[in-house]
């Protein structure tokens, strides 16, 4: 079961979505070779509203006749919307998506609740919102806290915008949906468990139905879970695939089913208690585990917005470390490999234990602000996909330093963005 970890952004960072006017080069650069933030494509009619559901809980209403050529004229035939989200550290590092926000001549920090980049094409060609038309995002969040707002990015100057402020809500559809796949899928009978001691390894799992037959299904036959079973046998079909014949008695009642374990969300916690083959992965445990997977996948909030033109947009928090923590500055070069790095790369310094995060592209990061007492750690990003690391030590040194070269000590070689993921996880 693959797991998502999620980390706090602090970045500075932000937003505006791309016009039709803009044709100069993006500032968008991704940094690591041979893999991406891949983008997840769908179809649309676009003189009909339509609605797409994403895969974490993300979902965007397209009104009719909002989506305009290069010319400003309707399109009526099939558009391709592209869409992806970026809800991890390493996942907004590896787009390439630039991370400085400016206000008033200074240079702020945001803690990210997510962001996501939306296009659209025709035939390759780009397509754009009508003036005046938007698009309603109910956008996927991990991060309920207050005082976020909405930003979006011009990709040409890299500068981000202001849009609104941002309130996390419950995202009910993930809630509705956990309860109907229970409610399609789940075998919950009410057996005492506590009658059949032999089978107190049963006590917390349920049960899915693993017949040939559709009109067994318990889920087809509602009186099954009406009835009151006073006695209950399991024997093994085929251990290696989880097979089970459930023999069920009531008072005036028998009832053999065909079934197999099943543990709702995380499994983990109950292997070591169950014998082999228990929870072994047949055709119908694997589907389901695989649609449950999919509406756990989704985030518990959203947050309610909408968007005039396509482009890049971010959900963040503005915090200005000087402010609100005490801090040491030291004046930053990066020794890489015993040589003191002439050329920019993507520099990155993670905080704390929430992995909170500030981003440069750099040889050098004057006046390096470091929170007190927190463990800091160095990232930089050389070339074909190598990461150097440099750890609390070095900033031990440089704490009372005005000017310091920080020396890195650590390196690994990125495949994919699951090496990514797990790196920046144990830092």
């Amino acid at each position: 079961m693959k797991r998502y970890i999620l980390i706090s952004l602090l970045a500075i960072l932000f937003v505006s979505c791309k016009t039709n006017l803009e044709t100069s080069t993006s500032m968008v650069k991704p940094p690591f070779e041979g893999f991406d933030i891949p983008f997840k494509s769908y179809q649309i009619n676009p003189t009909e509203e339509t609605i797409l559901h994403t895969e974490r809980g993300t979902l965007i209403t397209i009104p009719a006749n909002i989506i305009v050529d290069g010319e400003g004229e309707l399109v009526r035939e099939s558009v391709t919307i592209n869409y992806r989200p970026l809800h991890s550290s390493a996942e907004i590092i590896t787009s390439g998506i630039p991370m400085s926000y400016d206000s008033l001549g200074l240079n702020y920090d945001f803690i990210s609740a997510g962001m996501f980049e939306l296009t659209a094409e025709v035939k390759g060609e780009e397509v754009f919102v009508k003036e005046g038309g938007s698009i309603d995002m109910e956008f996927a969040t991990y991060n309920d806290a207050a005082g976020f707002s909405f930003y979006t990015l011009n990709e040409t100057t890299g500068d981000w915008s202001f849009v609104e402020p941002s309130k996390a809500v419950e995202n009910e559809r993930r809630t509705t949906q956990v309860q109907d796949f229970k409610d399609a899928f789940i075998i919950e009978l009410d057996i005492d468990y506590r009658n059949n001691p032999e089978l107190k390894v049963f006590d917390q799992l349920s049960w899915v139905f693993s017949g040939d037959n559709p009109e067994d299904d318990p889920n087809m036959n509602p009186w099954i879970f009406e009835e009151k079973w006073r006695d209950i046998k399991l024997s093994k079909i085929d251990a290696e695939k989880g097979l089970y014949n459930m023999h069920l008695k009531s008072r005036k009642k028998k009832l053999d089913l065909v079934v197999s374990p099943y543990v709702q969300g995380d499994e983990t916690a109950f292997l070591s208690a169950l014998d082999a083959g228990i929870l072994a992965q047949n055709e119908v445990v694997q589907a389901r585990k695989e649609e449950e997977l999919n509406i756990l996948m989704q985030a518990s909030m959203i947050r309610k917005f909408s968007v005039s033109s396509f482009g890049i947009c971010n959900i963040d928090k503005v915090r200005r470390l000087l402010e609100s923590e005490e801090y040491f500055a030291t004046n930053a070069r990066f020794n890489i490999k015993n040589q003191i790095m002439q050329e920019p790369g993507k520099v990155i310094l993670i905080s704390g234990n929430e992995k909170t995060m500030v981003s440069r592209h750099d040889s050098k990061w004057e006046q390096m602000i470091f929170k007190v007492d927190e463990k800091n750690t160095l990232l930089f990003i050389l070339p074909k996909n190598e990461i150097a690391l440099c750890h609390l030590a070095e900033f031990n040194k440089a704490r009372n330093e005005p000017n310091y070269d920080f020396k890195f000590t650590e390196y690994h070689k990125i495949t994919d963005l699951e090496d990514f993921e797990a790196l920046i996880a144990s830092l």
